[in-house]
This record gives structure tokens, C-alpha cells and sequence, in this order.
């Protein structure tokens, strides 16, 4: 049996536009409260700190566009504790399909 949505509910993505944020190279050493604090006047409902041997960066997200875009323009290309952060819209698609490693 094919499932369907009830008629007027649609996905969550086509309900809620994208409200996440991509914010990279950050310190590898940064902790959840220093990511709470560098975002905090920009309201996020969630932050999600991902690190590995290499890498450390977070997705960020937020009620609205304008606080996610305001973040955007404020910190991107800033430097925080000797790094330039790299902040732009996350892509969705690429997260939720899983990594690059296989599995699931």
C-alpha cells in the first residue's frame, strides 16, 4: 500500500523553508557553551556540534530566515579563537541521505 498525507499536509521541508545553518571550520576545541554564546543573540531552537579527527563544524537552527540570515551576514568569514568560520544555508539533502562512508 502506497502511504499518502492527509490532503493539505505536505513534508516538513515543503511546510517549514530551511532554516539551518552550516557554520565550519570551527576550533576543534570549541565547546557547546562557547557555540551557545557565539550564537545566542540570534535565537537558535537547536545547535548540533559535529567533530571528527579532521573537522569540526555545527548545524544551527533557527525559528526564523531573518535571525539565520542576520548570523550569516554577522559571523561569516569572522575569525573566533583563530579561525575564519565559513556560515552559510545547510543543505539538507546531503544530511539526511547519510554520509559518505556507506550505512545508514
Amino acid at each position: 500500500l502506497k502511504s499518502q498525507l492527509p490532503v493539505g499536509i505536505t513534508s516538513i521541508e515543503q511546510r517549514r523553508p530551511q532554516q539551518e545553518l552550516y557554520a565550519g571550520n570551527l576550533p576543534s576545541n570549541i565547546s557547546m557553551m562557547h557555540l551557545d554564546s557565539l550564537f545566542s543573540k540570534y535565537k537558535p531552537k537547536h545547535i548540533q556540534k559535529v567533530e571528527n579527527k579532521k573537522k569540526c563544524y555545527a548545524f544551527i537552527d533557527f525559528e526564523d530566515s531573518e535571525m539565520l540570515e542576520l548570523a550569516k551576514k554577522q559571523l561569516n568569514n569572522t575569525i573566533y579563537k583563530g579561525r575564519r568560520l565559513v556560515l552559510h544555508r545547510a543543505h539538507r539533502n546531503r544530511k539526511e541521505h547519510g554520509s559518505r562512508r556507506g550505512g545508514n
